[in-house]
């Protein structure tokens, strides 16, 4: 995700993708929505939310078949404020009993949480950690196109434009211009 919008701060709050999975959390608290799935319920239904939610924000954003990732950023944090509002709006029409578990939830309360539901989300996460440190040499997330370091490098005033914007050469840099 950093990549894709350039920006080293970027997170799930930023294009909307928490926002979405609230929805789908507070549909299925307040609908009943999936109650055939038990405990994986609410899990399921953020999933769907930040699944609809990303999709939304790719398809707002997308222009001539490209994503220009300031344009991404702004549908996000677009989109994030409407899913937002529909969780609001979801809320405080539901019934009360209904919304004080999901304002207990959307909080972080661990009031439904079981050792039940451990085995699969550990297992998820382990396989996930494997194959993504299977492949750390190939996943480079500061791994940008050459342009915007060539433009920092010559705006750089220090260093007469021979750094690069690698962690490396900036720690360098400091290193020359201390001494």
């Amino acid at each position: 995700m950093q990549v894709l919008v350039r920006n080293a701060l970027a997170d799930p709050f930023l294009l909307g993708i928490s926002s979405g999975a609230s929805v789908g959390a507070t549909a299925v608290l307040l609908f009943g929505a999936l109650a055939s799935l038990g405990l994986w319920a609410i899990s399921v239904g953020s999933i769907i939310g930040a699944l609809v939610a990303m999709l939304s924000v790719f398809a707002v954003a997308r222009q001539h078949g490209r994503l220009a990732p300031t344009q991404l950023i702004l549908c996000g944090v677009v989109m994030a404020a409407f899913y937002e509002a529909i969780t609001s709006f979801l809320i405080f029409r539901g019934n009360p009993q209904a919304t004080q578990s999901i304002l207990f939830w959307l909080l972080g309360s661990f009031g439904l949480a079981s050792w039940q539901q451990l085995p699969i989300p550990a297992v998820v996460l382990l396989a996930a950690m494997a194959y993504l440190l299977a492949r750390a040499r190939s996943l480079n997330a500061w791994r940008w196109d050459r342009k915007p370091r060539r433009r920092w490098a010559s705006t750089c005033a220090g260093c007469a434009g021979t750094c690069s914007s690698s962690p490396r050469s900036s720690r360098a840099w400091r290193s020359r211009s201390a001494a």
